[in-house]
């Protein structure tokens, strides 16, 4: 059985890590194949609203590691998750990741259905954890996996978890009913069977509702007690219904008052002004623009439009290439740099690049690139390299490129 162990801690071997690890020692005991991710290692970025994972069904535009933690997630058969208690709540990347879930509920979520996985939390002191649980097992319940156990330790300092033998009663609890892929009969009391939180609406005739799960029960002789756990909002049908019958509906209701609802928008538009903007806004707001430039530079050179590529140029700048091939030299001002574009395209007539890595470094974008082309002898030609662009007002005042030249002398 392949588990995979994520840790919703920045703390290295602090307490969610050490019961993570812990719960994985005994799976492994049963002859379970472990892997780990330290969430905080991802790059998540916050959900931007645009929908199009749902209403196109199109991969996230977002650049992160988002479909990376699937996959993984996919090629396991149980996760054990955990998150420490910062304010109530769960961390932060677990909140991110949260936001993110309707990627896999709209294109492939049958992947993860009856996955199996048992969540739990570390708190400093008891009563400082409400939220905890409930938030947590979102990220499950919302894939259909089965969650087999979920619990809450308490432990303040870090690694202080391991002074209190109790913990080790409850890991190996949830070892051994993830191997097995049991149900979970044991169950908080007073709590959601299903979110394992302690929230409940109080509706008529002491009839309650979980808010997180909209499961009901009613109160008896002083306790909770659930008729049926079969039907809640985390069922594969009840989610498949609010996506494809409410969701995807939106779209349409959005659409047909797309111009009513811009020309009232526009006074809101005009406040804008009114923005404070932090110190590093300006730092990547420079970043943002110099590699929208540098991404418009590479596109002008596939598509052989020169006056796009110049127009990217300060009329003082310096392209520099390296080696002893007919190309080679410097060449200033953006006559001498035409000149070289319209001597490369001779050499190489449909010479295409693919960008394969960005990186940022002070005023600088550097690219990695691979390429690939037919000479005027018709011969193939396939290179790669970097190219390093120093942009001074959203103008390249500086390119210079790093390659095998010796492959254009062939």
């Amino acid at each position: 059985m392949k588990i995979l162990g994520l840790i919703g801690s920045r703390r290295k071997l602090g307490n969610t890590e050490i019961i993570v690890k812990e719960i994985a020692r005994n799976c492994m005991e049963k002859g379970a194949e472990v892997n780990f991710i330290r969430l905080s290692d991802l790059k998540i970025e916050s959900c931007s609203g645009c929908m199009q994972c749902v209403f196109k069904a199109s991969p996230c535009p977002l650049k992160d590691d988002f479909y990376f933690l699937l996959e993984k997630i996919k090629e396991a058969e149980g996760i054990i998750l955990g998150t420490p208690t910062y304010l109530l709540a769960p961390s932060g990347i677990i909140k991110l990741i949260l936001d993110r879930l309707y990627i896999a509920n709209s294109k492939d979520r049958k992947n993860f259905l009856n996955k199996k996985a048992v969540t739990f939390a570390i708190a400093g002191i008891k009563n400082w954890a409400p939220l905890s649980l409930p938030l947590l097992n979102l990220f499950p319940l919302f894939l259909n996996f089965k969650l087999i156990y979920s619990f809450i330790l308490y432990a303040p300092g870090p690694g202080e978890i391991l002074l209190d033998k109790e913990y080790l009663k409850e890991t190996k609890i949830a070892g051994e009913l993830l191997i097995k892929g049991e149900d979970n009969v044991l169950t908080l009391s007073n709590s959601c069977p299903i979110c394992k939180g302690a929230f409940f609406i109080f509706k008529e005739q002491n009839q309650i509702e979980c808010p997180f799960c909209q499961i009901k029960g009613e109160i008896k002789q002083s306790k909770i007690v659930f008729p049926s756990i079969s039907e809640h909002r985390f069922t594969y049908a009840s989610l498949e219904n609010h996506t494809e019958n409410w969701v995807k509906a939106t779209e349409g209701s959005f659409q047909n008052h797309l111009k009513e609802i811009l020309a009232l928008r526009k006074p809101y538009k005009e406040m804008d002004k009114f923005f404070i903007k932090p110190p590093s806004f300006k730092i990547n707001e420079e970043y943002q623009n110099n590699l929208s430039k540098a991404l418009l530079f590479f596109e002008a050179v596939n598509e052989k439009n020169w006056d796009k590529l110049l127009d990217g140029f300060s009329q003082e700048a310096c392209l520099i290439f390296p080696g002893s091939a007919p190309l080679s030299g410097i060449y200033r001002g953006k006559e001498e740099i035409k000149r070289y574009f319209r001597r490369m395209n001779i050499a190489v007539p449909n010479l295409k690049f693919i960008i394969k890595e960005v990186f940022n470094h002070s005023h600088s974008i550097i690219i990695e690139w691979e390429n690939h082309g037919l000479t005027r002898k018709r011969k193939n030609y396939n290179n790669q390299g970097i190219t390093i662009l120093k942009l001074k007002a959203g103008k390249i005042i500086y390119l210079r490129d790093y390659l095998d030249t010796e492959q254009l002398k062939q």
